[in-house]
């Protein structure tokens, strides 16, 4: 489980992670982009893949960071 999670870490630290084996042409594409480098930090993780979503070269990869940050469980403080 703990080697998911390292691999799966781009979703969340897409900036300084390491990029798994499938589709690193996409995330080095990704990671040289200053906008959106910038847009990562300015806004909500979900929200950034979100946006990537309207973006066609992007979109198989905000599928797959979409997907894997819906199955991670949230809490809320009340």
């Amino acid at each position: 489980m703990l080697n998911t999670l390292k691999a799966n870490s781009w979703v969340l630290q897409l900036f300084t992670s390491e990029w798994p084996t499938a589709e690193p042409e996409d995330l080095i594409d990704l990671q040289t982009h200053f906008g959106m480098k910038g847009l990562f930090k300015e806004t909500h993780t979900l929200t950034f893949w979100v946006h990537l979503l309207n973006v066609p070269e992007y979109r198989s990869i905000a599928e797959k960071a979409i997907s894997m940050l819906i199955q991670m469980p949230t809490t809320y403080l009340c």
